[in-house]
């Protein structure tokens, strides 16, 4: 059981050990500075592994220019600092059994340590910009998906060893290279 926790307890750690972050970004109108009249709006995952950072965001049908931007706080502007560009588009369709029409943004860029601090530190954003109005425009600060805490990551741990015992599936095999035995 111990040695069950204890392996829990480590996969658990690892991802961050391993310097791997993962972030979400909503895009509307209402936190571009100052704020757009536009109704387009997007959203996105973000995932930092050591200098490696990978976007895959989805905006509606605008064929804007997007950028990620910082270090700038919510209500702030910053400097551009790496330019997202569309992998696939496709067009609305109107009338009955159409749709709204969406843009992909996928890619990958190398950041410094800097910049991964100050991503990490929820200080970029993204932003999107109609080349015919400033006005139209969609932004969202990138923020970091929150880990479990370790101790919810250990009551899990604890509660599917309770489990296990409480069947009466031994959790590791006697030396001999059999399967986990039931005990009665």
């Amino acid at each position: 059981m111990k040695k069950l926790l204890l392996l829990f307890a480590f996969c658990a750690w690892n991802g961050h050990a391993q310097g791997t972050f993962d972030f979400t970004v909503y895009l509307n109108a209402a936190y571009v500075v100052p704020p757009s009249s536009t109704q387009a709006d997007g959203s996105g995952t973000l995932r930092l592994t050591g200098s490696s950072l990978s976007y895959d965001i989805t905006t509606d049908y605008t064929l804007w220019p997007g950028y990620i931007y910082g270090p700038a706080e919510p209500g702030m502007n910053g400097p551009a600092l790496f330019r997202l560009r569309p992998t696939v588009c496709d067009l609305p369709l109107p009338g009955a059994g159409g749709h709204d029409g969406y843009c992909l943004y996928r890619g990958s860029e190398t950041v410094t340590q800097q910049q991964a601090s100050e991503l990490v530190s929820g200080l970029w954003y993204v932003q999107f910009t109609s080349t015919a109005s400033s006005a139209l425009a969609m932004r969202g600060q990138i923020l970091l998906v929150p880990e479990p805490p370790i101790s919810l990551l250990l009551a899990v741990a604890i509660c599917a060893g309770a489990v296990l015992v409480r069947r009466g599936i031994r959790t590791c095999p006697q030396g001999n290279g059999s399967k986990p035995a039931r005990t009665r």
